[in-house]
């Protein structure tokens, strides 16, 4: 209800209120719900600029509501394809924000967009971090498989990684939320590379089914 009344609201002023509004009612960092709903929200034309002007009102006097803002605007950059400003973002607010346990994530997100070869070992160190440091969660989980994934596919020299470290992180990442379909179609691609295109092809096409068409992500 709070992000269609955020969609529906036109005035500047009192969009950045219920922005800061639904910023400061999310759940804690750690909960999955917590990355879904700041992507819903980054999917807003225009959101970048309320994130920034949260991000910097909210830095000093309430450093929550100003990392989910720092968060927010990572998924929105990334979506935009803008890799450059994710980087000079993170240099920018890495003192302010490195202490987060999902900032290992946003980290590790950076760096496998880069589609540099040393970057992917960064991206693998980071993700792991992020494992560690939130166990539970399902998108850092099925990040991790999925890094691990791209290094094998593209046969990255000096970066051995085991699939089976990939398995047991795409599994659980599936347990804890079998509805999401590219979990699905992410355990396809480990089993092409294991040889098992039948079984691959199911899974992907499974996830194709579940997912919704008219998604911003299709």
């Amino acid at each position: 209800l709070k992000l269609e009344r955020f969609r529906e609201e036109n005035e500047e002023s009192k969009k950045i209120k219920l922005l800061l509004d639904l910023l400061g009612s999310l759940r804690d960092e750690t909960d999955r719900e917590y990355e879904l709903v700041l992507t819903k929200i980054a999917q807003i034309p225009g959101i970048g600029k309320l994130f920034n002007a949260v991000l910097e009102s909210k830095l000093e006097e309430d450093r929550g509501v100003a990392y989910a803002a720092f968060y927010g605007l990572n998924i929105y950059y990334r979506h935009l394809r803008d890799i450059t400003k994710v980087g000079q973002l993170i240099k920018k607010y890495e003192r302010w924000f490195q202490n987060h346990p999902t900032y290992p994530h946003i980290k590790s997100l950076y760096y496998r967009s880069t589609g540099s070869e040393n970057d992917c070992r960064e991206a693998l160190k980071y993700a792991r971090m992020a494992a560690e440091a939130v166990p539970g969660h399902a998108g850092i989980l099925h990040s991790l498989a999925e890094i691990i994934i791209n290094i094998a596919e593209r046969k990255v020299r000096d970066c051995e990684v085991d699939l089976e470290e990939a398995k047991s992180a795409l599994e659980r990442a599936i347990e804890l939320d079998p509805s999401y379909p590219k979990f699905y179609s992410t355990k396809g691609r480990l089993l092409a590379l294991q040889g098992n295109f039948r079984e691959a092809e199911k899974l992907i096409q499974k996830a194709i089914d579940m997912e919704d068409s008219s998604a911003h992500d299709y």
